[in-house]
């Protein structure tokens, strides 16, 4: 685990680095198995762990959004991303927002800094597109404005 702490791995094998850090759940399991003490702390421990998973899991359930518009700025080299708020949102300046493109991973969020003013009424990020690569439509029925 501590191997694929080191920041280059981790960049280069992120699926590696976020699979074996589950694996204190098998730490889990063989202790309480081996001894009776631990069975009360670690009950307690993984309580408050799958609370607090399940709560972020109802939360990202309940705070699904469409994209409602997606632009080139900058010209062309930044993708900014337009979502509509949640009524109870109250972002403050600096926060961040995990977002999902299902077009492109279904199982891969990233966290982005919101671009825009906790006073209006939806999210907008800025992505920098990076690389030779065409950048995906994050919304595929919705074809990107030419730059």
């Amino acid at each position: 685990m501590t191997l694929t702490s080191i920041e280059w791995l981790r960049r280069k094998k992120y699926n590696v680095f976020y699979a074996l850090h589950f694996s204190f759940l098998f730490f889990y399991l063989f202790a309480w198995l081996h001894t009776p003490q631990f069975q009360w702390y670690g009950g307690v421990a993984m309580f408050i762990y799958g609370f607090d998973k399940l709560q972020r899991f109802v939360r990202g359930i309940l705070s699904w959004r469409p994209v409602d518009k997606v632009e080139h700025v900058a010209g062309g080299s930044i993708l900014r991303v337009s979502i509509k708020k949640p009524a109870w949102s109250s972002p403050q300046l600096g926060q961040y927002v995990f977002l999902n493109f299902p077009s492109i991973s279904k199982w891969e969020w990233h966290p982005y800094t919101l671009a825009s003013s906790p006073l209006e009424t939806h999210y907008e990020v800025d992505i920098k597109i990076l690389g030779d690569l065409p950048c995906p439509n994050p919304y595929p029925r919705r074809p990107l404005p030419q730059p």
